[in-house]
Order: C-alpha cells, then sequence, then structure tokens
C-alpha cells in the first residue's frame, strides 16, 4: 500500500437540469499485441499535491523525469517523513492523523502505487498525485480519475497496457469518440463486443465498458469489493448511501481479473453506466478534462 478534517465530499457532482438528457501474444480487431507499449516520450513529469481525493488541488509543478517521485516532492513542497524517512505523513504543513484516519497517498497515472515513494522513478509523461484522504479497509480506492486518461496512455513504471472500448451498440458514437480521443492521446485502443473478450484480454488489457454490456454488469457486481461510490440497482443509478439518482457515473478500478492480484499496478478497468442521455454527457465531461474528483457522477438528485 502506498500510504504515503475529514473529507466534504468524495464524488464529483455535476448538475444537469432534469430536461437534458507478462501478456501472450493477442490478436483481435487489426491489433497485434506481444507486449505492452512504451509511454510517449516526454522530458518531464508531473507532480499534482491535492486534497480530498481530488476535490482541492494545491499544487501543480513539473519535475524532472528520472529522479524518485519523493525527491520531486521535495523539489516543489516541505516534505515530513517517518519511518526512516519511508512514508511522507507530511505535505505543506498537512499531517496525516491516525486517529481520524487521515494519510498521504500517492498515485501514478491514477493507479494507486503499490511501492514507497522513494523507489519509483518517474518516467517522463507521468502525473504523480499526492492526495491527502481518509482510508478505511472499506475505503480504499486503487484508481483515480482525476488524472484521465493517463493510465491509458502512460501506464505504470514506464509500462503501458492496450485498451479496449466495449459498449453497449446504443452508445456507439460515444463509445467511437472516447476510442479517438485516446487514440489521439497515445493509447493503443480499439472496439470491441464485449461478449468476444478472451481470457487474456480479461486479464492483461484495460477494459473500459461504456453502457450496459456484459462486463459492465459483471464490474457492476463487484462494486463493494472494488469500492466504488456508484454502482447500478434495477437500472437505476445509486449512491453508496442507497439514494437513487437520475444520471450516470464512471468509476475505475485496477482490474479484478488480472493475475497478479487487484494491486499489482498493470491494467486497469473503468465502468461509465446509467442513463443512456446522461452517459454521454459524461463521456463528454471525461473527454474536457474536467474532473475535479476521483469519481465522475453527471446528472441530478
Amino acid at each position: 500500500m502506498a500510504l504515503n478534517v475529514e473529507k466534504p465530499s468524495k464524488f464529483e457532482m455535476i448538475a444537469i437540469p432534469v430536461i437534458c438528457v507478462v501478456i501472450g501474444a493477442l490478436v483481435y480487431s487489426g491489433f497485434y499485441f506481444q507486449s505492452p507499449s512504451s509511454p510517449q516520450n516526454k522530458n518531464n513529469a508531473i507532480i499534482i499535491v491535492s486534497l480530498y481525493y481530488g476535490e482541492e488541488t494545491l499544487l501543480k509543478k513539473e519535475v524532472k523525469s528520472g529522479q524518485s517521485v519523493l525527491d520531486a516532492l521535495k523539489a516543489v513542497a516541505n516534505v515530513s517523513t517517518s519511518y526512516g524517512g519511508a512514508f511522507v505523513n507530511g505535505i505543506n504543513g498537512i499531517y496525516s492523523d491516525s486517529q481520524k484516519k487521515m494519510d498521504w497517498f500517492y498515485y501514478v497515472n491514477g493507479i494507486l502505487a503499490n511501492v514507497g515513494a522513494a523507489s519509483y522513478i518517474l518516467n517522463g509523461g507521468d502525473v504523480v498525485r499526492w492526495d491527502y484522504h481518509h482510508w478505511t479497509s472499506f475505503d480504499m480506492l486503487n484508481a483515480e480519475l482525476a488524472d484521465f486518461p493517463s493510465m491509458f496512455t502512460n501506464g505504470y513504471s514506464g509500462t503501458v497496457y492496450p485498451t479496449i472500448i466495449i459498449y453497449n451498440q446504443s452508445l456507439y458514437d460515444s463509445a467511437l469518440e472516447l476510442k479517438n480521443y485516446l487514440a489521439n492521446s497515445g493509447a493503443k485502443v480499439t472496439l470491441k463486443n464485449s461478449s468476444a473478450l478472451t481470457s487474456e484480454e480479461l486479464k492483461y488489457c484495460n477494459i473500459i465498458s461504456v453502457g450496459t454490456t456484459s462486463f459492465g454488469t459483471a464490474l457492476n457486481s463487484m462494486w463493494r469489493d472494488l469500492h466504488w461510490a456508484y454502482h447500478i440497482e434495477n437500472g437505476t443509478v445509486v449512491n453508496a448511501n442507497g439514494t437513487f439518482l437520475k444520471g450516470a457515473f464512471a468509476e475505475a478500478a485496477q482490474s479484478p481479473y488480472n493475475p497478479n492480484g487487484t494491486y499489482a499496478c498493470q491494467n486497469v478497468v473503468m465502468l461509465i453506466d446509467g442513463d443512456d442521455s446522461y452517459i454521454k454527457n459524461c463521456v463528454s465531461v471525461l473527454l474536457s478534462g474536467n474532473i475535479t474528483s476521483f469519481e465522475l457522477f453527471v446528472g441530478v438528485e
């Protein structure tokens, strides 16, 4: 676990009027993958420091790659450490609180890191987020959307896995728009029917489900294990408090299908689901980059 005030909210809420509506050889849909690709060649990385699941950004600085995450953080912020320097317990005067279970966590390209900050060496293009938030064993997000689409374009530790987008046929246009956006951002991505996913693809690819698909339904059934704030129940979006909502959501997690475990820092899954008209808006928000929390909800209470 990369641990490195109570949070006002864990969710990104965007109000819309109700009237608005490693890996083996893989061959599929014209793509041939023998191994994950490298990220685009960029010289620098980004360090972000934020609070409460990304809701408040304290700083965002460009740093040189080739150094450790810890050294990069020390170059742009005042840092306190414990356990011989291996654990970050304070950034710019905000400290861990064991009684309230508030700590600093760091994510690399949206993926919760599985090594200490002194051990991860920055690659060009990495986006590293240090976020201060509450945690329990029942509330541990291992992937976040505030830095979308970096998990699909930059991966983790210099390794980028191929991405498959599956979709409900009624949402083909949104799925295609998402595919083109990711491809233009440098991801290796294709569209595919969810019923045709192979076991190797499930294990070793990033997979995004747009709308109600068989794969999305399977992910939805795991929402508690994935620590997601939203899920679908009886065809309607439900939040963590059990409130039914009109809208759509997007959530991400490290893949539960990866044989190396859900903290392997390899491939991720993402679910975009809810009312079709709001899913289209949800995709638009994702592509706008205007995300200020680890999870995204678009809709009305």
